[in-house]
């Protein structure tokens, strides 16, 4: 069908901006993060608002997150909320991001592989 994307036994309209936001964050929590990364950058691009950009970058810090860029996760997440300052998804994630890293966004000791606990799932929850 047109439109419509099959996941975890769930239909998501893709048709609409949101439906296909909802789509990138099935990737992501599929662990289909590359395909998830690519949806949610041309996403960023077709936002109609700055609360809608900010969201799809804060999905976007999250997956920089779990993957365990940090400095990304950060940078990204700072980018969201200058877009909008209310992104309530970036403001929680950047707090459990601060609470790995120092303050610029490098981590607090030498255990780099330590990833920090940012949920994918905070993707598409505001």
């Amino acid at each position: 069908m047109k439109g419509i994307c099959f996941m975890a036994s769930r239909r998501i309209s893709t048709e609409s901006w949101i439906g296909r936001r909802q789509s990138a964050g099935e990737l992501a929590r599929g662990g289909h993060l590359a395909d998830a990364t690519r949806s949610l950058c041309v996403l960023t691009q077709q936002a109609d608002s700055p609360v809608d950009q900010a969201a799809a970058i804060s999905d976007l810090a999250a997956i920089a997150a779990a993957s365990g860029n940090r400095l990304a996760a950060y940078r990204g997440l700072q980018r969201a909320l200058r877009r909008d300052p209310g992104c309530i998804a970036a403001h929680r994630n950047l707090s459990l991001l601060r609470s790995h890293q120092g303050i610029d966004g490098t981590p607090k000791t030498d255990d780099t592989s330590r990833r920090p606990r940012i949920a994918i799932l905070s993707l598409l929850f505001k």
